[in-house]
């Protein structure tokens, strides 16, 4: 079937491209009511109202409206919306993320939500839920993006750019057809992206589970077991030692930043923080330089196989350094791991591993302010030691597993960027009338 509308006009938007030429032409503000007030009176104070802030709306056009409260309880100054509305999140990320959302039923009769929301009420000639996916399609949020106003990190989409924006129109009839093909499609992309995560999530739970198990009893089940003593690990092989990790490995802390050059003996240098680090790998994406003494670059510069342990940010997180730069420092966010003598730093990556996702690490840093992991907390964290040579078995053991398993996921989130990149083409080309969508698609099974 021919999808593809035969005579098109060109609507001089860049963004936009050609529309139908059957398609009339209107501005926002002429076909509904930007920051509308409440259509049937202001509710009474006891009246029960919906409370919506920002995250209770989803970036597929969901809102969870369970929590609700009286009129006269809610804070002064949120924005209100109703059944019927549109509402589009004006601040950058939420924007450029695809918050929003047509509100098709609410438990009550108002609702108040974020500032950082536009609320449009349809007036006549729109139907509300084909607005909503024709101010959600992402060509359109790229072209609200380009001309936000306001300071980097607060830049917000203007009521004058929503109230302006062209908007080609069929007849109310074919919105609602496009706005129930959009809504049916979608639903089934969403259902396929979900089972996708799933699959994710359950791949994830059995890295977990086979790092757990090697580094914990190791590869052999019929070896003979000891009482570890702590209470949380069990049993451990009987022949494998459990102390702390300074027995076996040197912790340095990184230095702190300077920003400017104190002696001219000082060089310019990349260093590593904490958002370079990843499990597994450093991402080396934004590797930053600062001034290092001729004595810092001795006493930091990393070699290969040095273990990087995150001090802040997600503390306990860990990457393993595999010379990916030729120099490279660390700075005070990261505590760098290596081994004294011929102990794996691998295995130790995969012990790490295991405890930040049992809830170890984060219950021994502090909290009081920011959660740190320091080189003295790591320092005297215990770990089951096998052999060296059986060290090298269990590592070469996991890094095959767990390759295994990041290949597959590499193709599951491949799949699921093809379908969510196909759910935004989709309402692109539906709301912009390059897809032509009949009545006999209605009928199609997706």
């Amino acid at each position: 079937m021919n999808h593809i509308y035969q005579e098109m006009q060109n609507s001089d938007a860049v963004w936009l491209g050609e529309v139908p030429s059957r398609w009339k032409t209107y501005r926002i503000k002429d076909i509904t009511r930007l920051s509308p007030n409440f259509s049937n009176g202001t509710p009474n104070k006891k009246e029960l109202c919906s409370v919506i802030p920002m995250d209770k709306v989803s970036e597929k056009g969901e809102i969870f409206s369970d929590n609700v409260e009286e009129y006269s309880l809610i804070t002064s100054g949120l924005t209100n919306f109703e059944a019927g509305d549109v509402i589009f999140a004006k601040i950058t990320p939420c924007m450029e993320n695809g918050k929003g959302a047509y509100v098709g039923k609410l438990p009550v009769r108002y609702a108040f939500g974020s500032t950082e929301f536009h609320v449009l009420r349809p007036r006549y000639t729109v139907d509300g839920k084909f607005l909503y996916y024709y101010t959600y399609n992402s060509l359109y949020r790229h072209y609200a993006e380009v001309n936000m106003t306001g300071a980097a990190g607060q830049k917000r989409v203007s009521s004058r750019f929503i109230n302006y924006t062209r908007i080609f129109l069929p007849d109310t009839q074919v919105q609602q057809r496009i706005a129930a093909y959009l809504d049916k499609t979608c639903a089934v992309i969403d259902k396929a992206i979900e089972a996708k995560q799933k699959q994710l999530e359950i791949l994830d739970a059995l890295r977990k589970s086979i790092i757990h198990k090697a580094v914990t009893r190791g590869l052999d089940d019929s070896v003979e077991l000891k009482d570890s003593g702590v209470e949380w690990l069990g049993k451990i092989p009987k022949h494998w030692e459990f102390r702390q990790i300074k027995r076996d490995f040197q912790i340095t802390l990184g230095k702190m930043l300077q920003s400017h050059q104190k002696d001219n003996k000082e060089t310019e240098e990349f260093y590593l923080r904490s958002a370079n680090i990843k499990w597994d790998n450093a991402d080396l994406s934004d590797v930053q330089k600062m001034w290092f003494s001729p004595d810092e670059k001795k006493r930091l510069k990393l070699e290969y196989d040095d273990l990087l342990v995150s001090e802040g940010g997600d503390v306990g997180r860990t990457s393993i350094w595999k010379n990916e730069l030729s120099a490279c420092f660390i700075q005070n966010a990261i505590n760098r791991v290596r081994a004294r003598k011929k102990d794996r730093t691998t295995f130790l990556y995969y012990w790490l591993f295991f405890m930040k996702h049992v809830g170890y690490i984060d219950a021994i840093v502090s909290r009081i302010t920011i959660a740190h992991l320091t080189a003295e907390k790591l320092e005297k964290i215990y770990y089951v030691r096998p052999p060296v040579a059986e060290q090298s078995n269990i590592v070469t053991f996991l890094d095959k597993k767990t390759d295994e398993i990041s290949k597959i996921e590499g193709i599951i989130t491949s799949q699921i960027s093809t379908l969510q990149q196909y759910r935004k083409s989709l309402i692109h080309e539906c709301v912009t009338g390059k897809r032509r969508i009949t009545e006999d698609d209605m009928q199609d099974k997706l």
